[in-house]
C-alpha cells in the first residue's frame, strides 16, 4: 500500500507539473537549454557572496542527516528500543522538522537574519555537545535534545533561502537549485561518515 501510494501521489505531480505554465514573461526566460542552463548555475556558484553561506547553510545538513543515517541503530542497539518504540522516538523529533520553519515564518520572518542564524548554530552545536555527553544517558535525553538541534536546523532552511536570495536578484531559480544540490551532497556525505 506505501508504494501505491507513493505511486499515485508521484503521478498526481507529475500530471499537475505538466499543468504549469511559466510565469516569467518570454524577454525574461534563460534560452540556450542545458548548457545555458549549467553556465547560469557556474555563474551564480561563482559568486562568493552565494557561494560560502550556502556552504555554510547545507553543512546542518550533514550532521542532520548524518543523525538520520545511524538514528535506528542508536535508538535500537545502543539504547536497546523495539522498532516500534524507535519509531515514536525518530518521530517525536522528526516533527520538530515540520514545526521549525512554521515557528520562523510566524515570529522570527522579520528578525535580523544575521544574528538569528548565528543563534541557531551556537544552539546546534550546543545540542550536538550535549548529545555525546548527557544523551548517552537515555533515549528521552537523547531524542530531547535531538528535537532541538532538529528544530533549529529546520529554522536554518527558510532563513538561509532569505539570506541567500537577498544575495541575488535575479537568477533565484538557479540559487534554489544549488542550494538544493549542496545539501543532498553534504548531506549523504554526512550519512556516509556517520554509518
Amino acid at each position: 500500500i506505501v508504494f501505491m501510494t507513493i505511486t499515485v501521489l508521484a503521478i498526481s505531480i507529475l500530471v499537475l507539473s505538466l499543468r504549469f505554465k511559466e510565469s516569467l514573461s518570454l524577454d525574461k526566460r534563460l534560452t540556450g537549454g542545458l548548457l545555458a542552463t549549467l553556465g547560469r548555475l557556474l555563474v551564480v556558484a561563482g559568486n562568493k557572496s552565494i557561494f560560502l553561506p550556502l556552504i555554510i547553510f547545507a553543512l546542518s545538513s550533514f550532521s542532520f542527516l548524518g543523525y538520520v543515517g545511524v538514528s535506528s541503530y542508536i535508538y535500537v542497539l545502543e539504547f536497546g528500543l523495539s522498532e516500534q518504540q524507535y519509531s515514536i522516538f525518530y518521530a517525536a523529533a522528526a516533527l520538530m522538522a515540520i514545526i521549525g520553519p512554521m515557528v520562523y515564518m510566524k515570529f522570527w520572518l522579520k528578525a535580523a537574519k544575521g544574528q538569528l542564524a548565528k543563534s541557531c548554530f551556537v544552539v546546534i552545536f550546543l545540542c550536538g555537545a550535549l548529545i555525546m555527553t548527557a544523551g548517552v544517558q537515555s533515549p528521552f535525553v537523547f531524542c530531547a535534545l535531538v528535537a532541538v538541534f532538529t528544530f533549529f536546523t529546520a529554522i536554518l532552511r527558510p532563513l538561509s533561502m532569505n539570506i541567500l536570495f537577498a544575495q541575488q536578484s535575479s537568477d533565484t531559480g538557479s540559487v534554489s537549485a544549488l542550494y538544493n544540490c549542496v545539501n543532498f551532497i553534504l548531506g549523504s556525505a554526512g550519512m556516509t561518515v556517520t554509518t
